[in-house]
């Protein structure tokens, strides 16, 4: 037996009503630039490598808005900081 797209989706969504074949989601967190995207990657690692580091992530991002950029590297990675 074979199913082209449209039969597929009606098996496995069968009460759902929509334009295309496939949900679409956003996946652009709202932005509406290639600058806006990378911004919101840049923001996202940032928030993750605090996660990883045990950091908190609103110092970081104090840190970053109100201090030298040093001052986040000094948060981020204290072991760079003692060594150099």
């Amino acid at each position: 037996m074979t199913f082209d797209r449209s039969s597929l989706f009606e098996y496995w969504f069968p009460d759902s009503i929509s334009l295309t074949p496939f949900p679409v989601r956003k996946v652009c967190l709202g932005t509406r630039s290639t600058t806006g995207s990378e911004n919101v990657a840049i923001f996202a690692s940032v928030i993750e490598t605090a996660k990883l580091r045990g950091c908190e992530t609103l110092e970081i991002f104090e840190a970053l808005l109100i201090d030298p950029p040093e001052t986040a590297h000094k948060i981020l990675f204290p072991e760079a900081a003692r060594a150099g």
